[in-house]
């Protein structure tokens, strides 16, 4: 057996390319390698594209949140109180909050109902600015809680959207 495998060995060892054919093969790579760059390079500029020229997700939300308002829907619970509003939606996995961006000498609740936003379950409530007879459209979602608690702010299609995170839940208006 080993007499096979050292005559295998010198065998293979007398094989030599000739530098002409070893031109040819490096010559042949280049072409391969300069293909392959530039096709990284394709790949890389698609995926950069992709990723900065998707809506985030503040731009997604208030987009919906306009949407939901400009449909203008009634209220299913009519009712000032938004512990009434809690009760008769039963469905949300969150607490309704007073939110201190609204407090009660300057706005009044009109109703709610359920809506989503960004597949997320919601309270949508109607709220009249005291002082102008305007009426808004406030939302509240458990949602994603990385907005901040200072405003992020639009004006949509005519409307004025805000969105920010309280207490722990994801809030946004749209009003005139």
């Amino acid at each position: 057996m080993s007499s096979l495998k050292g005559q295998i060995k010198d065998h293979y060892q007398s094989k030599k390319l000739s530098s002409d054919q070893i031109e040819r093969l490096q010559g042949a790579r280049q072409p391969f390698f300069l293909w392959g760059a530039i096709g990284s390079s394709l790949v890389a500029c698609s995926l950069l594209f992709v990723l900065f020229s998707t809506p985030n997700f503040d731009n997604l939300v208030m987009k919906e949140i306009t949407y939901n308002h400009f449909k203008n829907l009634s209220v299913e619970i009519n009712t000032s109180e938004l512990s009434e509003i809690q009760k008769a939606l039963p469905r949300l996995d969150f607490t309704i909050v007073q939110s201190s961006k609204f407090p009660s000498d300057k706005w009044k609740v009109m109703g709610g109902r359920y809506c989503s936003i960004q597949g997320q379950i919601a309270a949508q409530i109607k709220l009249m600015k005291l002082d102008s007879g305007q009426v808004y459209t406030f939302y509240q979602s458990r949602g994603r809680s990385e907005f901040k608690t200072e405003f992020t702010e639009s004006n949509i299609d005519g409307a004025q959207v805000k969105v920010w995170s309280e207490k722990g839940l994801l809030m946004g208006v749209a009003g005139p």
